[in-house]
């Protein structure tokens, strides 16, 4: 099953502030909305050209450990503390979100595959177009909490105001999430509760 997705690391040493909300726009654009993409730094692999690269650069130690895969700076430290806040505040609520993500692509795919080896109506699958408007959604809810931190980033930290941020990011994916839930739990049949998920559900789900 060839399931399109994006492996992506938001945050390399070189890594300009100015680079971030482009970076973060395009993961948007093609719906790789999984928060790690939005907080995913570059990991150090001993035996990489890379390694060698950054220890040229001056932005790694070149007698640090061998496992140590973030012995690296960056160039802009403003970057460097804005991937530490962000990868620090990928929670419960971002975890199941993306665990969920990858569970209903999966699903949707095997479902695609058997319907039409079967040679059915693909209108008996779930609605394609629902899924990408809500994933779509959950990209906007990401990088307008992404694009807020970066502003962040680039003034004076407001520890608090990033707190504040992070709640309400939170709020708007569970809520996300909660819809996305009840579109797949239509098409079984059976639908949650409105502002929650079933037993049923979380047992079965994916986290």
């Amino acid at each position: 099953i060839a399931i399109p997705a994006i492996g992506y690391i938001m945050f390399l040493p070189p890594t300009r502030l100015a680079d971030l909300i482009p970076k973060a726009e395009f993961l948007v654009r093609h719906l790789q909305v999984k928060f790690i993409n939005f907080s995913q730094s570059l990991q150090l692999l001993p035996g990489t050209p890379i390694v060698r690269r950054m220890e040229e650069a001056g932005l790694a130690d070149p007698e640090r450990e061998h496992w140590d895969v973030g012995g690296y700076r960056f160039a802009d430290p403003r970057v460097g503390f804005l991937a530490s806040r962000l990868e620090g505040c990928n929670n419960q609520i971002t975890l199941r979100s993306d665990a969920a993500i990858n569970y209903i692509e999966v699903v949707l795919a095997i479902l695609e595959r058997r319907v039409r080896s079967a040679g059915l109506n693909p209108a008996a699958l779930p609605d394609p177009g629902r899924f990408k408007a809500l994933k779509r959604r959950l990209g906007g809810v990401y990088l307008d909490f992404f694009r807020s931190a970066v502003e962040l980033a680039a003034g004076t930290w407001n520890e608090r105001e990033f707190r504040r941020m992070m709640a309400a990011r939170d709020r708007k994916v569970t809520q996300t999430m909660g819809e996305m839930q009840n579109w797949l739990l239509d098409f079984w049949g059976r639908r949650a509760p409105e502002g929650g998920e079933t037993d049923e559900a979380v047992s079965h789900g994916p986290g």
